[in-house]
């Protein structure tokens, strides 16, 4: 038996799974739910709960569809999963299309007619809307697992070992009901992330056939598309280095993703985390062009194979100036960890940033 059951949305308390003009944005049948409401929108004002990966999307698509966007976080900014850094230039992405970023959402309240949402009250001032959409995240779908009598992890997700097996041997999951070994931290994680459950289902189908495949540990590898930006992640966030005490250092830089005098030229941001010791990579951030998904990959590499950030001085990158810049930005930030080195400041939080580059937008 293989479980496949998936993972689920995470519900926002305040809002009855009964209300009529709500819903999560996670499958087929969400989307047209959703495209529904967009038709029959009077006010063409709504809301967004949930900042994240998804949230981000929705605000987007829902801003060029011409509707006035409310978008509503927990956390004080938006995409708080993400380094500082990046929560401050996407603020000042959502501010830049007129999105309403709505932070610390515990003062945000909600009004109700005949089973629908029909407002938000925010310090006393009412705000009508047509309809809201929740992007909470998502938790693994365990219900099935429970009833198996299965072991479960810390984050709600099937314990599994590296062959896929549960805690009952005649038993495999796989997908985005599993907990994996994070290779960073080599403890159990949860990434509910589709390359991942792609890789998960060929292993958990080999060895339920006797086959006899194995998942190594895996690395966070994500994107996501806000607006004219792209912003990529890899590895560990500052805040989760800092949350797991991991003594590390840190690197910055913003340059342009192709030779200047070329009009298509944008600049691009990209910050490393590495081990003092070792300068092993341990993370990073990236926000720019299209250019930023590759940068994670090599870098999801040098993590794998445990190369230190240093040794990004020393690749080589493909140059062409329609499609890569001279000087590669993971070449500036390899040199720069490497001259945190040479300064001896290995015992220090090292943090180098451009000063004479703002990010533009």
């Amino acid at each position: 038996l293989i479980l496949a059951t998936g993972s689920r949305v995470k519900r926002v308390p305040q809002l009855s799974s009964e209300l009529t003009n709500v819903s999560p944005l996670k499958s087929v049948g969400d989307v047209i739910r959703i495209k529904k409401f967009i038709s029959e929108a009077k006010q063409k004002r709504v809301c967004v709960i949930g900042s994240g990966y998804i949230g981000l999307e929705a605000a987007e698509a829902l801003n060029k569809l011409g509707f006035e966007v409310y978008l509503i976080e927990q956390e004080r900014e938006p995409f708080p999963s993400t380094d500082k850094e990046i929560r401050q230039r996407v603020k000042k992405i959502l501010d830049e299309k007129r999105i309403n970023f709505l932070g610390s959402a515990e003062n945000v309240k909600y009004r109700f007619n005949n089973s629908k949402v029909v407002a938000l009250v925010i310090e006393g001032r009412q705000i009508e809307i047509d309809f809201a959409i929740t992007c909470t995240g998502f938790s693994p779908n365990n219900s099935l697992a429970f009833q198996a009598k299965l072991d479960i992890g810390k984050y709600g997700g099937i314990k599994v070992n590296n062959r896929l097996q549960t805690s009952q041997k005649d038993i495999y999951a796989c997908g985005d009901c599993i907990e994996i070994k994070n290779f960073v931290t080599r403890i159990d994680d949860y990434f509910p992330l589709a390359t991942l459950a792609h890789r998960e289902g060929h292993i958990a189908g080999e060895n339920a056939a006797l086959g006899n495949a194995y998942l190594q540990p895996a690395i966070k590898n994500i994107s996501v598309k806000i607006f004219d930006h792209y912003f990529a992640q890899v590895g560990l966030s500052e805040q989760e280095l800092q949350n797991k005490n991991i003594p590390h250092s840190t690197v910055e830089e913003t340059v342009p993703n192709l030779v200047k005098v070329l009009k298509e030229s944008n600049l691009v941001y990209g910050k490393i985390l590495f081990d003092r010791s070792s300068k092993k990579i341990l993370g990073a951030s990236f926000l720019g062009g299209k250019e930023v998904s590759g940068y994670a990959d090599i870098i999801s590499t040098y993590i794998k194979n445990n190369i230190p950030a240093t040794q990004l001085a020393n690749t080589e990158y493909n140059y062409t100036p329609p499609l890569s810049p001279m000087i590669n930005l993971l070449s500036v930030l390899g040199r720069k960890a490497a001259h945190s080195f040479s300064q001896g400041k290995e015992n220090n939080d090292v943090t180098y940033i451009n000063n004479n580059m703002d990010f533009k937008l």
